[in-house]
């Protein structure tokens, strides 16, 4: 087990468990961000790996589109049971993947106010981080 504390650990450490240590499944517990930085880090070891996901953000999105247990029991069941996997397409912007969605504008800057947000992990504590993006909307 691992953990990351900032922005772009998460990708670093998918390449070196890939690449030094010949990783073929990694399990991410985190929100979208942390999801998307492990599915580049995989993109960029180009090599076979599995991605698992137990959503523990605030919003969650790469779960709920692609129908993955929301409850971290489950999806911890699912992953170790080999029940399901999914192949999923990836969309390349600027050197980077996508597996989620991609936003821009008002939407980017939405995403962006939220993920600088002091609030945002304030309201994760209590189960209500979706409360958010509601105030960035607010603000943007």
């Amino acid at each position: 087990m691992r953990e990351t504390s900032n922005e772009g650990e998460a990708q670093k450490l998918a390449v070196e468990l890939i690449e030094k240590e010949g990783v073929k499944r990694i399990v991410v517990v985190g929100g979208d961000g942390t999801v998307s930085e492990v599915a580049n880090g995989i993109y960029q070891a180009g090599k076979a790996c599995v991605l698992g996901h137990v959503a523990a953000g605030s919003g969650n999105d790469f779960a709920k589109g692609h129908e993955l247990p929301l409850d971290p029991f489950q999806a911890m069941e699912q992953i170790v049971s080999n029940g399901r996997e999914l192949r999923i397409d990836l969309l390349k912007i600027n050197g980077r993947v996508a597996v989620n969605s991609v936003g821009a504008d008002f939407d980017g800057q939405v995403a962006k106010t939220t993920n600088e947000a002091g609030y945002k992990k304030w309201l994760n504590r209590f189960g209500i981080g979706k409360a958010a993006y509601i105030g960035s909307v607010i603000r943007v």
